[in-house]
């Protein structure tokens, strides 16, 4: 088992229950860099990563390198739907199993609620087969996406990318 959002690594999802600071509202990013301390190989820093200062605080603290996945999700180059990035930024984010079987975060959507009620998940592939015409109504999907969709910029990824490394740079040298 791999990491996933809202927990470390080889822990099982009720683990999180037992912890109030991995839940589904809380920040899952890197916090004070205890990861990077506690292990001998390279962190690779993930959640509510959305711009340089974001990168340069993670890597201030430790983290080999920085995955930015929902920073990206409102690049058109994403392939995201219109209907997935605007559940991202109506909807609050929840950390729930009911989707995929493991802990993802997407967006709050009434669909979801209902899942979270419901029974245990079947199995991911299957949902999503089953749901794909379902999912592309406005409310009716789980839209993943980490707590930072609301700061997620919409600009071409090229052009993105270039701002998170001068903004990295920026706040860089803010540090020295």
């Amino acid at each position: 088992m791999g990491p996933t959002p809202g927990r470390p690594a080889g822990r099982p999802f009720e683990y999180a229950e037992k912890w109030p600071w991995w839940t589904g509202t809380t920040v899952t990013g890197f916090g004070r860099g205890q990861s990077a301390d506690a292990v001998s190989v390279p962190v690779i820093a993930a959640g509510g990563v959305v711009d340089g200062r974001g990168v340069a605080a993670v890597l201030t603290l430790g983290a080999a390198g920085v995955e930015l996945g929902t920073a990206f999700l409102f690049c058109a180059e994403s392939g995201a739907s219109e209907v997935w990035r605007q559940a991202l930024r109506k909807f609050p984010s929840v950390v729930s199993d009911a989707y995929t079987g493991r802990a993802a975060r997407g967006a709050r959507t009434p669909f979801v609620d209902q899942l979270i009620a419901g029974s245990p998940p079947a199995p991911y592939e299957l949902q999503r087969a089953l749901t794909a015409d379902f999912r592309r109504l406005d409310g009716c999907g789980w839209c993943l996406g980490g707590q930072a969709a609301t700061h997620a910029r919409e600009i071409p990824a090229a052009e993105l990318l270039s701002v998170i490394v001068e903004e990295t740079s920026a706040a860089s040298e803010m540090l020295r």
